[in-house]
């Protein structure tokens, strides 16, 4: 990796809205989405104004050399758990940039919640999610509610 690929990551802010609904209709991150479904804009808009206000979300922009290149967002969970979901546009992937935002976006999770665990549920076809989740320190767990098609890799503080 070069100096030109190093992964940033900051606060997502109002200003992010149009960027991050292009990234969420971009056929490769529908691709390898959980829901697989693209958004309309008003549906985005409130789903975004509504994520940068609860207390219960966190959503992080991964740069890369300075260019945005994608998402990382954690869930609280009620008890003792966030769930992390992340994506990368198609050009930063299969470098391990994606291992890189992971770490560093989970140090960050745990920094800010007092949960024990992170949990990714990871779509059983997206090999190459599971294996930067899993270079990133997250194991196969059994976890409830485990979404139909998917596995569950757990990260533990």
């Amino acid at each position: 990796m070069t100096a030109a690929e190093t992964v940033t990551l900051r606060r997502a802010a109002a200003a992010d809205a149009d960027l991050v609904f292009a990234w969420r209709n971009d056929p490769f991150v529908l691709a390898r989405g959980s829901t697989q479904r693209s958004v309309g804009a008003e549906e985005h808009r409130a789903w975004f104004a509504a994520s940068l206000a609860s207390a219960a979300r966190q959503l992080w922009i991964a740069s890369v050399g300075g260019a945005p290149a994608g998402l990382v967002r954690f869930d609280r969970e009620p008890a003792d758990a966030a769930v992390i979901s992340v994506y990368l546009v198609e050009r930063y992937c299969g470098r391990g940039l994606g291992v890189i935002a992971i770490k560093e976006a989970s140090r960050l999770a745990f920094a800010a919640w007092p949960v024990e665990k992170i949990v990714a549920f990871v779509r059983t076809d997206n090999d190459g999610a599971r294996r930067a989740f899993v270079r990133a320190g997250f194991a196969s767990e059994s976890v409830e509610n485990t979404p139909d098609a998917h596995a569950a890799l757990v990260l533990r503080r």
